[in-house]
């Protein structure tokens, strides 16, 4: 909350005349709201903006890019970066017959049964009750979406001319890809965990995850610093692997999520850009960046170990070779949801979706399509709302 009051101020005055010229870990939609207005400095106009986003992994521009229709801009670096990993109790596990947790989701649900004889729960990601802008890192529709090889968005997006659209256009418009057959089953499959299988929406991860009685939650990596340091009593007792994935038709496993983190910011009306250019560079560079986790782990301790966008920086961070090889091998996975100056309408309009088929017993087809219109409408109204205030 701390950080979106924040980023509130930076807007405000910004809008004032009085804003910063770089603003450091500014995250969710903000880079992309600020750049739809005409707010931010487009970075790959640097001649060496190419190799500085090799210190990134590979899909992290995505979230700060946007497209105003005739050209797509990158607005910010990545300072940090935290997805989505699965933990697990080895020694509950151990007791119910399992040597490994499960690989894809069709090994989770077919160890539920076995789970809950035992009054045991899973835990996944959920939606926020609060309005989120973006989908959060590790949301479960959204990484089965993305195992299963779709974009959340449709291509039309950019191409569509929403000045002239009428409001009778939108239903024959594509702009998301929430309607396709893949996409229906996914949010079947998801809402099934609540429905068939009774999942709890709302938990504790960390209560529930020492005492056992969720011996399987998916949290950011970061879940790690706070059960290291705040369960010591189950030490030795839990591990942390890959989040379960999607079967292919190679066999192979596809274990995509996506990612949340936070960016470095120019502000259009900067005096010297190179000089900007150079301090953000600066910033998110490895040496930097590996001084400044560990000098905030020093004040912090384990707790506060810093979940840097750096690839490099990440690997010297304290981390155990065990525990980097499995975090760099979830980050391999990472593919990012692209965010629109109506992301908010997106993320709200699913989780109002996920609610009415778990809460109020919703067919699901129905549901989402009922929802997807009303996220085109959002779309194409923000759009042209951004448009006015362009002219």
């Amino acid at each position: 909350a701390s950080i979106n009051l924040v980023q509130g101020s930076v807007l405000e005055a910004t809008l004032a005349g009085k804003g910063p010229e770089i603003a450091l870990f500014i995250g969710g939609d903000f880079p992309i709201q600020l750049a739809a207005r005409g707010l931010l400095l487009d970075m790959t106009q640097f001649k060496d903006y190419e190799a500085v986003t090799k210190r990134f992994a590979k899909d992290a521009m995505t979230l700060y890019e946007y497209n105003d229709g005739v050209s797509t801009g990158v607005y910010g670096l990545p300072v940090s970066q935290t997805f989505p990993m699965l933990f697990y109790r080895t020694d509950v596990l151990k007791e119910l017959g399992y040597e490994n947790p499960p690989e894809t989701w069709d090994q989770l649900t077919d160890m539920l049964p076995t789970l809950q004889r035992k009054y045991l729960d899973v835990g996944l990601i959920l939606p926020q009750n609060v309005s989120s802008n973006t989908f959060d890192s590790g949301n479960t529709f959204i990484m089965l979406m993305l195992q299963t090889g779709q974009d959340i968005y449709n291509k039309d997006l950019y191409t569509t001319d929403y000045n002239s659209m009428k409001t009778t256009d939108i239903k024959n418009v594509n702009l998301t890809n929430f309607m396709t057959q893949d996409s229906i089953r996914v949010f079947e499959q998801w809402t099934k965990f609540y429905t068939v299988f009774s999942f709890d929406q709302t938990f504790d991860a960390f209560s529930r995850f020492r005492t056992g009685e969720m011996p399987l939650v998916v949290q950011p990596y970061t879940f790690y610093n706070q059960l290291s340091v705040a369960a010591p009593e189950i030490k030795g007792l839990w591990d942390f692997t890959l989040v379960p994935g999607t079967k292919q038709a190679d066999g192979t496993i596809n274990h995509a999520v996506n990612s949340a983190g936070s960016g470095a910011v120019i502000f259009n009306k900067v005096s010297n850009q190179a000089a900007a250019w150079d301090f953000v560079k600066w910033f998110t560079s490895t040496d930097i960046q590996v001084d400044y986790g560990k000098q905030i782990e020093a004040l912090m301790g384990p707790l506060g170990r810093f979940d840097t966008a750096n690839v490099e920086a990440l690997e010297q961070l304290p981390w155990s070779t065990a525990e980097y090889e499995k975090i760099s091998s979830q980050q391999s996975y990472l593919k990012e949801v692209p965010i629109i100056p109506a992301s908010y309408a997106v993320t709200r309009h699913i989780n109002n979706a996920f609610r009415m088929v778990v809460n109020d017993a919703g067919n699901p087809r129905y549901t989402l399509m009922s929802y997807n219109d009303q996220i085109k409408s959002e779309i194409v109204r923000k759009y042209q709302e951004l448009s006015s205030i362009k002219k």
